[in-house]
């Protein structure tokens, strides 16, 4: 069994041109790429599933979109893991996102990506460790000495938590340099989901619609404050 999976990856990691699929009138809008799903996956891997894949040296998140008996390409990798027992998608979501990547000329999975709750989607990120068999010298500069400090302390950390404690510039000549040395092991690591709820900022009025009334006259001429005001005003007199 074979699954099209539309790619968390930016567009221009990945080409412009749409994915091939099964239906030749109507090709998945890019990026979506196919994979073989292990037998011990058949069972958990549905339309609208949540999965990690492998894209080129990275792992990184995709989301199914169909499921097929057959691939439209000869080599294909397998799919590595299901990130959630069940889908995060319906249906109706996939095909709404379907047709929103191709009314709009949008990536697919960035329509999809709308209908999920923040901290769903994560792409990969470059992290930085200590090589487990280098010998660290006792005599470094002041810098490389302080990112050999911070990643005794952390263990991993990305280019930009480094940065965050001692600058780019710093951070940038210090990191090659022990990356030039072999001190340092440069790899590619994908944060787990971490959803949260959705918020949408609101307002009211805090007043009474005597008040809002009485005041009126007071703004003088037409401004934003007043249509505000006046519609609020117009909302709290519906049914």
């Amino acid at each position: 069994m074979f699954a099209a999976i539309a790619v968390n990856v930016p567009l221009g990691a990945s080409g412009t041109r749409p994915g091939r699929g099964l239906d030749p009138e109507r090709p998945f809008p890019g990026p979506v790429f196919h994979y073989r799903v292990p037998a011990g996956l058949e069972d958990v891997v549905r339309p609208g599933a949540l999965v990690q894949v492998p894209f080129g040296k990275k792992q990184v998140q995709g989301l199914v979109i169909v499921l097929s008996d057959e691939s439209p390409v000869d080599e294909v990798k397998e799919i590595a893991r299901v990130l959630f027992d069940e889908p995060v998608l319906s249906a109706r979501q996939l095909e709404l996102g379907r047709w929103m990547s191709e009314h709009y000329c949008a990536p697919l999975i960035d329509c999809l990506r709308l209908m999920l709750p923040p901290g769903m989607l994560r792409r990969p990120r470059t992290v930085i460790r200590l090589h487990p068999q280098a010998s660290i010298p006792d005599e470094l500069p002041d810098d490389q000495r302080e990112v050999v400090n911070l990643l005794r302390r952390y263990d991993t950390l990305s280019p930009a938590q480094i940065a965050r404690r001692m600058g780019k510039g710093r951070t940038r000549k210090a990191l090659r340099a022990l990356l030039r040395r072999g001190l340092l092991i440069r790899s590619s690591d994908l944060p787990a989901p971490r959803p949260r709820p959705r918020r949408v900022n609101f307002v009211r009025l805090s007043a009474s619609p005597p008040q809002v009334a009485a005041a009126r006259p007071l703004l003088g001429h037409p401004s934003p404050q007043a249509a505000v005001m006046s519609g609020d005003l117009e909302l709290l007199s519906l049914p």
